[in-house]
């Protein structure tokens, strides 16, 4: 397309674009990872492994997270299981519905929580 002369322009990138569509020059080029350096970059390896200093310390946090994760969900599926007993009970349906979502994130967090470490050895392998 032929710009026209009184067409607004704008610089973008090192090209002139019309602001209606109309194009002047465009001149674009992105840069390309070619030769020693993309196969450079290309080879990267990772392996988790527990030799480093300090893995029982970490492996220890993991355990402490997770026991904190299954006991807030406990927590939380015992107390939302309760107020949406009392809340039925007692005729109060917009407490019961919030017992109701507490109870039932209780009950996803425990599993999240017990199925995570599943999770990610099952994605390492991929």
């Amino acid at each position: 397309m032929v710009a026209t002369r009184f067409a607004p322009s704008c610089r973008v990138l090192g090209g002139e674009v019309s602001l209606w569509g109309m194009s002047e020059k465009k001149e674009t080029r992105m840069p390309r990872f070619t030769g020693w350096l993309g196969g450079l970059l290309a080879q990267v390896d990772a392996t988790p492994n527990n030799g480093f200093p300090g893995a029982d310390l970490a492996q220890n946090v993991l355990d402490w997270l997770m026991w904190l994760g299954l006991a807030g969900s406990l927590a939380s599926l015992l107390v939302g299981g309760a107020v949406w007993g009392l809340s039925q009970v007692t005729g109060n349906s917009m407490h019961g519905g919030r017992g109701r979502v507490f109870a039932l994130g209780g009950a996803a967090g425990a599993i999240v929580t017990g199925l995570a470490p599943t999770i990610v050895n099952e994605l390492s392998g991929l």
